[in-house]
């Protein structure tokens, strides 16, 4: 099972990610490596990555806020941010489903952190 999950997660992540290059949220490149996809913007990245050994998937934020390249994860950024509970993002992947589901659990939070992420408080979250 795990084998199809590697084979199938790239394409499943560009599906439930495909507004950060369709909705006006300034993507200006994606980055497809064998286990992650990474969206750049101008002022910060999104990474999204699956390890195939933990059978996990984790989405990570990184950005420049003046001399610093602050990195989190979306789950710590988004409860920092009082959007919801950690546990709103899944995470663990055993199967297809789970996949799918952990995907559009991490494309929900990262809709609801985007709008804070352009704003002023983007740097006291980061930072």
């Amino acid at each position: 099972m795990r084998r199809n999950i590697s084979a199938t997660f790239i394409d499943s992540a560009l599906v439930s990610f495909a507004f950060l290059t369709t909705e006006g949220y300034g993507t200006a490149e994606v980055d497809r490596k064998h286990h992650s996809i990474t969206f750049r913007c101008p002022d910060h990245s999104i990474e999204i990555g699956y390890d195939p050994r933990e059978d996990f998937v984790a989405s990570i934020v990184s950005a420049k806020v003046g001399d610093r390249n602050p990195i989190a994860s979306i789950s710590c950024l988004y409860v920092a941010a009082s959007l919801g509970a950690a546990q709103d993002i899944q995470s663990k992947i055993l199967t297809h489903h789970s996949l799918a589901a952990a995907l559009e659990s991490h494309a929900s939070a990262i809709r609801k952190l985007l709008p804070v992420l352009k704003s002023m408080d983007r740097d006291r979250l980061l930072l």
